[in-house]
């Protein structure tokens, strides 16, 4: 009987997990998307000192190379959405992960400077699908039940990439070189996009389940149901990635002006990225409990008055105060797009 009761509450068990995996099966398909397209932009840096050794660059030219690959990576973004919304999310998201993995491995093969600064503003191309798509997709899949935690498991999971994929890479630096090691890195990328292209292409352009009934008719041009309240996020958004670029760049020389080394100072920014990418995954849960509102509200009150008390604070103080810096400073993010979302037509 025992045996009997046992083997019933394994099946339930099995049988819930499935149903579990099969509901949220576009998010962890996401997730790990943004886990790779982040990881490998970030893999890039290693690189680069080899890439300059090789090619006996100037720190011009190698600045123009990282720029080069963060422009093509944002410039496109909107592009891309437009089409998304022509051909499909999925589609897209997989076209655009199998166009960076082609562009690095390409990349592993260039012979001069010019050539690699045209193939870092091609596979860059590609990495500007991610971000808009993957959030809209994810913002109408969760539309009305916990989309402030999706977004925030989405958006954690671009960071661990960055932690993730970087070590390994750095391992396969060490053993096989850039050039294979990149060729490695874009392999990989481009059979994940076909995976991802095969398990969610049954979802096509499908309208969230809680968008499906009783659908009113779409608005026009791009959806945007509060112009006023978007414009005013879109400002905080500026803003936020302003204090954000700002920050990371003169931490450094405050921590250093309070007794540590360049070394130690260096470490010391681990610790604001450690608390970022919990702050992506944490706001993004605590905006479902406490509204969008007042999360964005508190996110960037705790951001301001946190970064004040860096100031008189002694330098170990700053450990934890760090982290709590990161964990607000981009989990505001995560809020953000939340906020985004509840200003459009879903269908758009």
């Amino acid at each position: 009987m025992q045996q009997t009761a046992r083997r019933g509450f394994i099946r339930r068990h099995i049988s819930s997990s499935q149903q579990l995996s099969r509901e949220h099966r576009p998010l962890i398909a996401n997730a790990l998307m943004h886990l790779v397209n982040d990881g490998c932009f970030v893999a890039i840096y290693p690189i680069l000192p080899l890439i300059a050794l090789e090619f006996d660059l100037n720190y011009a030219q190698v600045g123009l190379l990282k720029t080069a690959l963060t422009a093509s990576s944002t410039a496109f973004q909107i592009p891309m959405a437009l089409m998304a919304e022509r051909f499909g999310e999925i589609a897209m998201l997989a076209l655009g992960m199998a166009w960076v993995g082609a562009g690095f491995m390409v990349l592993g093969l260039a012979v001069s400077f010019i050539q690699t600064l045209f193939l870092m503003v091609a596979a860059g191309t590609g990495g500007s699908v991610q971000h808009p798509v993957a959030s809209s997709f994810i913002s109408r899949e969760y539309e009305g039940r916990r989309r402030g935690s999706a977004l925030g498991v989405l958006n954690f999971a671009g960071d661990l990439g960055k932690f993730i994929i970087p070590l390994v890479f750095a391992v396969s630096l060490t053993a096989y070189g850039w050039r294979a090691s990149l060729a490695g890195l874009g392999a990989v990328s481009f059979v994940f996009a076909l995976l991802f292209w095969y398990f969610l292409r049954d979802k096509g352009r499908g309208l969230p389940r809680t968008v499906e009934q009783d659908q009113p008719a779409p608005s026009k041009g791009w959806g945007i149901l509060q112009p006023k309240t978007f414009g005013a996020i879109l400002s905080m958004g500026v803003l936020d990635s302003s204090v954000r670029s700002a920050l990371l760049t003169f931490v450094p020389f405050l921590l250093i002006e309070k007794g540590l080394s360049a070394t130690q100072a260096g470490l010391m920014l681990t610790v604001i990225f450690a608390g970022g990418a919990a702050g992506k995954l944490g706001c993004g849960i605590l905006a479902d409990k406490l509204g969008t509102t007042r999360m964005i509200v508190f996110t960037e009150t705790m951001t301001g008055a946190l970064i004040l008390l860096l100031l008189p604070v002694g330098q170990w103080t700053m450990l934890p105060l760090l982290f709590c810096v990161g964990f607000f400073l981009n989990g505001t993010s995560s809020v953000l797009l939340d906020g985004v979302a509840e200003l459009f037509d879903a269908t758009k």
